[in-house]
């Protein structure tokens, strides 16, 4: 079945680190305009909880807030910015 709307999937988290870790799937499909507005919110997100700056993965933000957390704060702050 060929799609008519080209479309990403979205995950966020991952590393191939000393200890690896697998990525979240935020979104399984979006825009290119869904996809700059998730990308601004994981951001946003990243910098209000990050406690080494420059220094912090965002998987290691993930796991130390919690991944529904994370995940509810994404979506509300992309929530916000699609409603400007």
């Amino acid at each position: 079945m060929l799609e008519e709307t080209k479309g990403y999937s979205l995950w966020i988290g991952g590393n191939d680190a000393r200890i690896p870790t697998d990525g979240i799937l935020l979104k399984n499909f979006c825009t290119k305009e869904d996809l700059f507005r998730l990308i601004n919110s994981v951001a946003a997100v990243f910098l209000k909880y990050r406690t080494k700056p420059g220094r912090e993965r965002l998987g290691n933000v993930i796991r130390r807030v919690g991944e529904g957390e994370f995940l509810r704060e994404v979506f509300e702050t992309e929530e916000k910015i699609r409603s400007q």
